[in-house]
C-alpha cells in the first residue's frame, strides 16, 4: 500500500525536501561554527575547512574546495529546476484527465 499509494503522492515533496536539505547543508557555516566548538579534526565540515585553509593563507586549496561547493550548489539548483518542470507537467496531466502509471511512466488516457 505504501509503495503504490502513499509514495507516489508524496514523491515530489520528498525529492524537493532532499534538494533543499542538500543546499542548506552545503552553505551552513555560522551555526556549525558556533555549536561545534570548531575542534580541528573532530568537528570539521567543508565550509569550516575552507575557513581554516583561508586563515592559514592556503588560498589555492580554499578556492578549490569553495569551487567544489559552488558546483554542488549549482547541481542542486539544476535538480530543483528539473523537479519544478516535472511537477508542472504532472499537474497539467492531472488537469487534462490524463494519468501517468507510476510503475511504467506510461500515459493512460481515460475512455470517453
Amino acid at each position: 500500500m505504501f509503495w503504490r499509494v502513499t509514495l507516489p503522492n508524496i514523491r515530489w515533496g520528498l525529492l524537493y525536501g532532499l534538494v533543499l536539505l542538500t543546499a542548506r547543508t552545503i552553505g551552513e557555516f555560522g551555526a556549525v561554527s558556533v555549536v561545534s566548538g570548531h575542534i580541528r579534526g573532530q568537528t570539521n565540515t567543508v565550509p569550516l575547512y575552507v575557513e581554516i585553509l583561508y586563515n592559514e593563507y592556503n588560498f589555492a586549496a580554499a578556492f578549490a574546495i569553495a569551487s567544489v561547493l559552488t558546483g554542488l550548489a549549482l547541481l542542486s539548483l539544476a535538480a530543483r529546476s528539473i523537479m519544478v518542470k516535472s511537477m508542472a507537467s504532472d499537474v497539467r496531466l492531472q488537469a487534462s484527465g490524463t494519468s501517468k502509471d507510476a510503475a511504467t511512466g506510461a500515459l493512460a488516457v481515460p475512455d470517453a
